[in-house]
Order: structure tokens, then sequence, then C-alpha cells
């Protein structure tokens, strides 16, 4: 401008050239890299029902997948000659525990090895009580979750070792997502990771990087990264694809400009 030092552009130049003005600040430098993750099941919280005795399944409590289940809940009736043996170990023990003197280690070896066949405390009282063994004993669940894999059914005959359920506590998830070769010096574990699903907008859901697997592909230059979040409410279910922002501060204060400029 004439006589006041100032560089001014005419507005229709600055319309046709696009031209911005924006202040140079100092400020936190961040890098935020969005990309796309899939839920999956948190390993540390997936457990198996096993069987340590051979018998056979006579009815079922818990009978599809998908089921919710407590730490406690039945699962199934068990008769199993083994179990039966076991029993009437346990009593004869008992009736007998004060007539010999060793009666009480006796007993403690019954009461040990029905604990050993996943009897809880409760059904050797109830044992006691009733003073003669069942022909079936209740199965309980170990854990709480959902079951996501069952492969019992009413009169299948069951060997020790065999796998009857699957269960997976839902109450915090993984998300796998894949980063490219050059976003690695940017991630690092423990870093903020902010979640949001498609299908519901306007909802975010705040976790963190717990894990960079250690090898990439070597066709695409890819690594997996691994987050974890809550799950209350189980909004979250395997096989979810959701929206997923990573942002890590690179510095506390540096000389700010837009990048275009």
């Amino acid at each position: 401008a004439k006589f006041t030092g100032e560089i001014t552009i005419d507005p229709v130049v600055v319309q046709n050239m696009g031209v911005r003005v924006e202040p140079v600040v100092t400020g936190p430098l961040t890098k935020t890299i969005r990309t796309v993750g899939t839920v999956d099941y948190n390993e540390r919280n997936v457990r198996d029902v096993n069987i340590k005795v051979s018998g056979w399944i006579e009815q079922l409590h818990v009978d599809y997948v998908g089921a919710t289940v407590q730490a406690g809940d039945p699962l199934f009736e068990l008769y199993s000659p083994q179990l039966y043996a076991a029993q009437e170990e346990y009593l004869l023990a008992w009736r007998n525990r004060d007539q010999t003197p060793n009666a009480a280690s006796l007993l403690e070896a019954a009461h040990t090895r029905l604990e050993y066949f996943d009897i809880t405390d409760q059904q050797i009282e109830q044992l006691q009580l009733r003073g003669e063994p069942d022909k079936t004993l209740t199965i309980r669940s170990p854990h709480t979750g959902v079951v996501i894999a069952k492969h019992a059914n009413e009169g299948m005959k069951v060997d020790p070792g065999m796998q009857v359920y699957r269960i997976a506590d839902l109450s915090m998830v993984w998300v796998l997502v894949t980063m490219y070769e050059y976003q690695l010096p940017y991630i690092e574990a423990g870093m903020k990771a902010i979640m949001s699903l498609p299908y519901i907008p306007g909802q975010s859901i705040e976790g963190e990087v717990i894990y960079i697997y250690p090898y990439l592909d070597k066709k695409t230059r890819e690594v997996q990264v691994r987050l974890e979040f809550d799950n209350p409410n189980n909004l979250l279910k395997p096989g979810m694809f959701a929206n997923v922002q990573l942002t890590n501060t690179l510095a506390s204060e540096k000389t700010l400009t837009p990048r275009s400029a």
C-alpha cells in the first residue's frame, strides 16, 4: 500500500488465488493418525471350561452360543462313575472322621479330590447333608462372560481334557489396527486412542495403545497395533469395524504454521 509499508493484494487477486492469512503461533506439536480397526476378543479374558473326568452329560443348562453366564452358574449335569466313587469315598471318610487316628487326613484327601474335580465347597456341604452320593453332579461356570464356543450336547460322552465351553469376558475388548511402516515412529505404547463407530454418530470411546507387534508384512509393509477399550455396556462386539484416531504429542511447545503454508 502506498506510503504505509504494508503489502496488500487486490481482493480480486486474493479470491482468484485462494490466499489465506493465518498468524504464526506457538503451542504443542501433535501428530494425528486416522485409521480403521477391527474389534476383537481380549485374549487375556478368554477361558476354556474343560472336563477332568470321563462321563456323560445328562442335562444342559447353557445350551446355545452367545449365552451370558456368571461365575457359579450351572452349565450342565454330569454323570461320572469316577465322581460317584469320589463322593462315596468322601462320605465314608466323613462318617469315620472321629474313629481312627488318621481319619482327619483321609477326610481332607477325599475333600481335596472332589475340589480337584471342580466340585465346590457348597456342593460338598450338600453331600454331607444328604448322606448319600448323587448320580449326577452340577458342573458350574468358573468364569463370567459370554459363551463363544459350545461342544456339549445332552447325552454326549465326554473325556478328560475335552473343551466343553469357551467363555469370553467382553467387559474389555481389543481393537486391531493396521499401520504403515512410515507411521511407526509416531506410535508408542500408552498413547491415547479415540474410537468412533460409524453407525453411532456423535459417540466416541477412549482407549490406549497397549502393544505394537514386533514384525511387519513384507509385501504390504504394514504392522499390526493392538488397542484396548473398556466395554461396560457390551456396545463393542468382536468383528465390528471402527474409526480410530491416534494422537501423539511430539513436542510441548513449537512455532506452528499451517501445513498448507
